[in-house]
């Protein structure tokens, strides 16, 4: 009996250290390394890249990610956010061997994602013009691509700070992948009636490269940064708003764009994908909306109301904001509580750490009542 009670405590406090770890991960390890390119130049336009696999439902924000070869310095630092069921695909400069070598992908904390050993056995080696990949995504053997896919699918992230009317200032539409010729901008609303003075803030990217702000903002009115084309990665970033103390406003991480297009808030103070890049003016959003940005940008009116594409009023004004979309046809939005990622990792942590904590107090409580009797009887 005495054993078996030892047993039963043992158990708990491994599962305490153990579940929660398993848990928190579970959403990382969905990532998976998915194709790649090692037998190039090297160089601009012939480079060496990878592509990622996101095989979850949700979401899942990259910055602080790593891709690394064989050798441990020089990683390439991710960024941005990777779309359920969807693709990212990073360029990695002149630093896959063409004979052989190493992939690892590490999350933000340092923990190992997923790892490869090309051109074994089991991933075969490819020519000048191909590229190896998994057959089926994700999961599959991996085989030789005569025809390389490298994707990269939209995504702007659920996790980001949510802006409300009581901060003073927000960031309001992004213009990352400028046509030629063009600058970077971004753009800043002020929701107030007031004018605002933006001495000392600051734009920062996800290398913490600072853009100072200045001037001021009227009330109910926009002001536009611009910047010169490289600024921000066409490939997915993170933009930071901070306040003349350093302390972050607000955040905003996004994936790849096409040129010419921007990312800007609509009426129901979500980020979308626009055609019609409004600088300086209340945002429009026009163009097809992915399945991908659809699923994980649901939005409501002030009213509570269902967003839907046909029966949006183009006059409604969410702090300043206008909607308009040009394709009548779309279909709604559905209604949601706007799943978060991450969220339900960590509630899912909370309520087993819970459950095991009880768990390990009854036993510790059985143990303290039993012990008397059972040490009674070993004396008889």
């Amino acid at each position: 009996m005495i054993k078996l009670i030892g047993f039963i405590i043992t158990v708990a406090i491994i599962s305490f250290f153990y579940l929660p770890a398993q848990t928190a991960t579970a959403q990382a390890g969905s990532i998976k390394i998915n194709e790649f390119a090692a037998v190039t130049s090297g160089k601009t336009p012939d480079l060496d890249w990878i592509e990622l696999y996101n095989e979850s439902t949700e979401i899942v924000p990259l910055d602080g990610w790593e891709l690394r070869d064989s050798i441990e310095t020089s990683p390439k630092n991710l960024s941005g956010c990777i779309a359920p069921r969807s693709f990212r695909k990073f360029d990695f400069s002149n630093r896959l061997n063409n004979s052989g070598d190493k992939i690892r992908l590490f999350d933000d904390k340092s923990n190992l994602i997923d790892s490869i050993v090309y051109f074994t056995d089991e991933i075969p080696t490819h020519q000048s013009g191909q590229s190896t990949g998994r057959n089926q995504d994700g999961s599959g053997d991996w085989e030789v691509l005569t025809n390389p896919t490298p994707t990269t699918s939209a995504c702007t992230s659920t996790t980001d700070t949510a802006i409300n009317s009581s901060l003073k200032v927000s960031l309001s539409e992004v213009y990352p992948n400028p046509e030629k010729g063009r600058e970077e901008w971004v753009e800043i609303y002020n929701p107030g009636s007031t004018k605002f003075d933006l001495t000392n803030w600051k734009l920062t990217d996800a290398a913490n490269h600072a853009k100072a702000l200045s001037g001021e903002v009227g009330g109910k009115s926009y002001k536009v940064f611009r910047y010169p084309s490289g600024w921000l990665n066409n490939s997915g970033d993170t933009l930071n708003l901070t306040n003349p103390t350093g302390k972050l406003v607000e955040k905003y991480s996004f994936g790849p764009m096409d040129k010419g297009l921007s990312f800007a808030k609509d009426a129901g103070n979500k980020w979308r994908v626009t055609t019609s890049p409004t600088p300086g003016k209340p945002n429009t959003i026009t163009g097809q909306i992915s399945n991908a940005m659809q699923e994980n940008s649901i939005s409501t009116q002030p009213d509570g109301d269902t967003l839907t594409a046909s029966g949006l009023d183009p006059a409604v004004d969410y702090l300043g904001e206008t909607f308009t979309l040009s394709d009548s046809t779309d279909q709604p939005i559905p209604r949601g509580k706007g799943k978060v990622a991450g969220v339900s990792e960590q509630k899912d942590t909370k309520d087993s750490l819970t459950t095991l904590l009880i768990a390990a107090g009854f036993a510790f409580l059985g143990t303290a009542v039993v012990w008397p009797f059972l040490e009674k009887k070993k004396r008889l």
